[in-house]
C-alpha cells in the first residue's frame, strides 16, 4: 500500500515540484521536477517516472524504475 495513493487519479499535469503525497499506508512521499519526473521515498535513491500517465479500469498509473520502500 505504499506505492498506492487512494482516492485520486492524479495524471502528471496534477503533479507539482515539492508536492508531497500520502499513499494508502499512511507515509508521505514526494514529487521532483527537477530533470524530469522522480518520487522521493524513504531510501536516498529517487524512482524515476519512465512512463506516465496509463489510464487503467481503476486509476491512473504512473511506471517508475525502482520499488518505493516506507521508512523502517
Amino acid at each position: 500500500t505504499y506505492h498506492v495513493v487512494a482516492g485520486a487519479a492524479a495524471y502528471s499535469t496534477d503533479l507539482s515540484d515539492g508536492q508531497m503525497i500520502e499513499t494508502a499506508q499512511g507515509e508521505s512521499i514526494t514529487v521532483s521536477l527537477t530533470g524530469g519526473v522522480f518520487i522521493q521515498d524513504a531510501t536516498d535513491t529517487d524512482a524515476q517516472v519512465t512512463a506516465a500517465d496509463v489510464a487503467t479500469s481503476n486509476g491512473v498509473v504512473h511506471i517508475i524504475n525502482k520499488v518505493l520502500l516506507p521508512s523502517i
